[in-house]
């Protein structure tokens, strides 16, 4: 195995404190079980005390591990993304929405923040977001909620494979192309149709991490 590969298949098994605690636990609650490593009498442990102490600590860090997993891991909150700004019912109109990570994004795969409706939940894509390895949080600056004083909008952060990728990138070419059009034409703002609809569906390649229902300011 190359050196680059193996040093990833590592990264990935303990990427999370969570892991490594469950690690650690399980070989200590294991050498307590077996009195140490008897083999050629190389770590034996014959104190009861001791083997007690690596059984009960053992124990005590596979819980804590699990504890750790599970939170890191909630199904409601893929890859542990969450929005932490803005907070719910907030009044906003441009805003850097931040947030928090625990894992690396999956391959090929980029975090998007975007801007939904509630009632029907059509959507418009605001930003991608950009996260380094290692990265515990993020942010992405200039989101704009849109609508009028006093509206409903909400925020949500998604995991956006290629094909997606790809349909929000031409999307917001389309709509920039569109709009420029607009202006050039003098054609007043508040006109129907002035902008390009809102997708209606989430696409096939999107995963839904957290949403954050807010108030246009």
């Amino acid at each position: 195995m190359e050196k680059g590969v193996f040093a990833e298949a590592v990264g990935r098994l303990f990427d999370s404190l969570g892991t490594l605690l469950i690690g650690i636990g399980a070989v200590m609650f294991a050498l307590g079980a077996a009195g140490g490593v008897k083999y050629n009498n190389f770590f034996p442990i014959d104190d009861l005390v001791g083997r007690a102490a690596l059984l009960v600590g053992g124990a005590g860090l596979v819980l804590i591990g699990i504890f750790i997993a599970l939170r890191n891991n909630d199904p409601r909150k893929p890859h542990g993304i969450k929005i932490t700004y803005p907070i719910k019912d907030q009044k906003v109109d441009t805003v850097a929405v931040q947030g928090s990570i625990s894992k690396k994004l999956p391959k090929d795969f980029e975090l998007w923040i975007v801007r939904i409706y509630p009632g029907h939940d059509s959507f418009l894509p605001l930003r991608k977001v950009n996260i380094e390895d290692g990265d515990r949080t993020w942010v992405a600056p200039q989101c704009d909620v849109g609508g009028k004083s006093g509206e409903d909008r909400a925020l949500g952060a998604y995991l956006v494979g290629p094909a997606t990728q790809e349909f929000f990138k031409y999307f917001k070419d389309a709509a920039r192309v569109h709009n420029r059009w607009m202006d050039n034409l003098k054609v007043p703002k508040e006109t129907a149709d002035r902008y390009l609809p809102n997708i209606e569906r989430m696409t096939k390649d999107m995963i839904k991490c957290d949403r954050v229902d807010v108030k246009r300011l």
